[in-house]
């Protein structure tokens, strides 16, 4: 075969090969994102939400007891211990 016909055909091996060298790096890239993309989510979508659940049950402990708040609003100061000319408190 002459050289002439040799250096043809090498070089459409070598732009197939590197055709399919491309196509399969870019088949790989984009899986690999999206399983790291989908892990990813995952693990903060479970940390914001044990974050949040944690912090809503943590600060309903520490509601007052609206009973005992408006029983005490109701007073105005003047109790057993009052003093002599204590004015009452505007509450």
């Amino acid at each position: 075969m002459r050289f002439s016909t040799i250096l043809p055909m090498l070089l459409a091996a070598g732009v197939a090969n590197a055709q399919n060298n491309g196509q399969n790096n870019g088949q790989n890239n984009g899986q690999n994102n999206g399983q790291n993309n989908g892990q990813n989510n995952g693990q903060n979508n479970g940390q914001n939400n044990g974050g949040n659940n944690g912090g809503n049950n943590g600060g309903n402990n520490l509601c007052l007891n609206p009973a005992n708040v408006q029983q005490n609003s109701n007073s105005n100061g003047l109790g057993n211990n009052a003093e002599a000319g204590q004015a009452a408190s505007a509450t």
